[in-house]
């Protein structure tokens, strides 16, 4: 195809929206999943692991694991909850990764009246930043809006990243090589870094 330089841009953004409008048909059809399958055993719906059903059946077709399979279906259920965010997505105006910055965001707000208002604050400010923002700046502009929206957030989310700490182990692209990675507390994550940088450097020099 003889296209210009402008033109291949237009038509990767125009793949990119297209992209996201396939993702919000992808939260849809999970959404749909879900529901049949707690119609199915309604006292499921309750449960602890009420996410389990659908993403026992997603995880083989998908070709993911459980543990995605699980947080796709939470994902699809909170799209339910986001309206003005799921017609950003499907007009390609807010890109996937954008929408699980935003879902992380509203996930730490409370339940009741004031943590509704403050999750429609918070997504309207996203649908109007998602044009423009990265998605690391975007997570910073919906921080800074949940802050302005609900003054706990700050504390439930530093209870959440204690909760969520984990180390991870994953394949690398360099023969012989894996990948530690490890979502740690900011003052931890830095100790823990400088230690392994000086393992590295000590075993480049030939050190042990």
């Amino acid at each position: 195809m003889g296209l210009t330089s402008r033109e291949w841009t237009e038509v990767s953004a125009a793949v990119e929206r297209c992209t996201s409008y396939l993702f919000a048909l992808k939260l849809v059809s999970v959404a749909g999943l879900d529901a049949a399958k707690l119609a199915e055993n309604p006292a499921r719906a309750g449960a602890k692991d009420s996410r389990r059903p659908a993403a026992d059946e997603l995880a083989p077709v998908l070709r993911i694991a459980g543990r995605t399979a699980t947080a796709l279906v939470g994902l699809a259920r909170q799209l339910g909850e986001l309206p003005a965010a799921e017609e950003a997505l499907t007009r390609g105006l807010m890109t996937p990764a954008q929408l699980d910055v935003l879902a992380d965001v509203c996930r730490r707000l409370p339940d009741g009246a004031a943590g509704r208002a403050a999750r429609q604050a918070v997504e309207a400010t996203a649908v109007a930043a998602a044009a423009t923002l990265s998605r690391a700046r975007l997570a910073h502009v919906l921080d800074e809006a949940a802050l302005e929206a609900d003054p706990g957030y700050a504390a439930r989310s530093m209870a959440a990243g204690i909760e969520q700490r984990d180390v991870f182990l994953r394949r690398s692209c360099r023969p012989g090589c894996r990948q530690v990675v490890a979502e740690l507390e900011t003052a931890d994550a830095a100790r823990v870094w400088q230690v392994i940088n000086q393992a590295a450097a000590n075993a480049k020099d030939g050190d042990t």
